[in-house]
């Protein structure tokens, strides 16, 4: 295409130079060769030569802008042909690319076609079977029912009897296995009770002891002391059970002086470990007095003890914070960790357990509580 369209402009170019160039000679043999007259006929012909001068200079004018026009055009269609072959060569990748890929899609359908057909051949093949077998069994039992119709009679009898005998068996096998189960299931009901009897007394008398230490604690801070610590305490909670093992200090101050007549009494410091302990034996065994049934023997017991050492905590300026229920938001000071719950609605939360309590000390934070919270979504 490029050819045929470049050629034929070459060759009215080159028509169009020759046509020029022998206008040119024409002209000039007539100056040279011509043998004027006078001086008007010279200058006629020197007007006319001027007049031809004129003309093919605009004619080689004319020939130079075509020359340049078609230069131009050679050039847009030579930079249009270099992108049209540039084109045609990604049209001619992408064509090679769809191919492998519909190569690729048919192998695979061939293969899934031809496993498809081979289970459809085995499926057959067994329904086949299956249909023979039917047939089989039918005629064996039509043959069975049709010569023992006498003896189908007599079993069919002989199994009633015995169907009646062993329901006689079953029922009484029954009755006495419900008596047998009756009495296991009141024996481990019976050592359940007995058992969460037992746990309740023991929490009695390990909340009856802290509840004695922390009393003494107090009525030892309250008589003026200079100098009282709960390492008493320590020895108690380790006598009961092993629920504790921190020590709460109490408050010692000692006057300094700061100069030859003043003097500053320091605040006491105060160790709040052994009253976290006793805050998560105490939620401990709200918890588990929460799971005990009413008339559990040492239920009552049990959480009269745990009021007095709640007062006792509250006494000593301890306040335990039990946030199980409550909307969560942010800014909130307990460490949560976070579980969807799909009986929420979308975006709410809830504190759904409370795995350590908020523990505050004359209305000011000392523990942060661990909590889980149940995310809606």
């Amino acid at each position: 295409m490029r050819t045929a369209i470049i050629g034929p402009l070459n060759s009215v170019l080159l028509k169009f130079s020759s046509l020029v160039a022998t206008i040119g000679l024409a002209l000039g043999s007539v100056l040279v060769f011509a043998a004027p007259a006078d001086e008007a006929q010279v200058e006629a012909l020197s007007a006319r030569s001027t007049q031809h001068d004129r003309r093919l200079d605009s004619a080689d004018r004319i020939l130079r802008e075509h020359t340049e026009e078609l230069r131009s055009i050679r050039n847009r269609y030579e930079g249009w042909m270099l992108g049209h072959d540039a084109r045609l060569r990604v049209i001619e990748e992408r064509q090679r690319q769809l191919d492998g890929r519909l190569n690729r899609i048919d192998q695979g359908f061939n293969s899934t076609a031809a496993r498809v057909e081979q289970g459809e051949k085995r499926v057959d093949g067994a329904i086949d079977q299956l249909r023979e077998q039917q047939v089989g069994t039918e005629q064996r039992l039509v043959d069975l029912l049709t010569n023992r119709t006498v003896g189908i009679a007599s079993a069919i009898l002989a199994i009633l009897l015995a169907g009646v005998g062993g329901f006689l068996f079953v029922r009484h096998s029954l009755r006495a296995a419900q008596s047998g189960l009756g009495a296991r299931a009141e024996l481990a009901l019976s050592s359940i009770r007995s058992a969460e009897e037992r746990l309740a007394q023991a929490d009695t008398r390990l909340v009856e002891a802290l509840t004695q230490q922390l009393v003494r604690i107090r009525e030892g801070a309250e008589s003026g002391s200079a100098n009282s610590d709960l390492q008493g305490g320590k020895s108690a909670d380790r006598a009961a059970n092993g629920a504790s093992n921190a020590a709460l200090k109490s408050a010692s101050g000692s006057p300094s002086a700061t100069g030859p007549a003043s003097s500053q009494l320091q605040q006491p410091q105060v160790d709040h470990t052994l009253a976290i302990r006793l805050a998560d034996e105490l939620y401990r065994m709200r918890r588990r007095l929460a799971s005990l049934p009413e008339e559990t023997r040492g239920v009552v017991s049990l959480r009269r003890s745990i009021e007095r050492l709640e007062t006792e905590l509250a006494d000593h300026g301890y306040d335990l914070v039990d946030a199980t229920g409550r909307p969560y938001v942010d800014g909130l000071t307990m460490e949560a960790r976070f579980i969807p719950d799909d009986a929420l609605a979308p975006g709410q939360r809830v504190i759904s357990k409370v795995i350590a309590p908020q523990v505050n000390y004359r209305g000011a934070l000392v523990r942060m509580a661990e909590v889980e919270v149940g995310l809606g979504g």
